[in-house]
């Protein structure tokens, strides 16, 4: 995912010899448009995946918490009726 719409910040990182040279290879393959555009896919494809696990983790705490479930509990109950009321509107 190209971000060539964002600000950039030049940054000097120190990588595994064998792993940029993978890299480079995968860029001269054609397969990312240069270094920095698959370091910054890796970057982001691994922001993705952190912030995927925070939020399994915010809902497994939020499962596990009586006063949310009570919350919940109450929303369903404010809103069985008109819940009730689109369920028969749909054909």
């Amino acid at each position: 995912m190209a971000r060539t719409t964002e600000m950039r910040k030049k940054v000097t990182l120190t990588l595994p010899a064998d792993l940029m040279a993978e890299v480079q290879a995968l860029v001269a393959e054609g397969r990312a448009a240069s270094q920095s555009a698959f370091v910054a896919d890796a970057l982001a494809q691994t922001m993705r995946q952190v912030q995927a696990a925070r939020l399994r983790e915010e809902f497994r705490c939020a499962a596990a918490d009586p006063l949310f479930l009570r919350d919940v509990e109450e929303i369903e109950q404010a809103f069985l009726a008109a819940d009730g009321e689109a369920t028969r509107m749909i054909p």
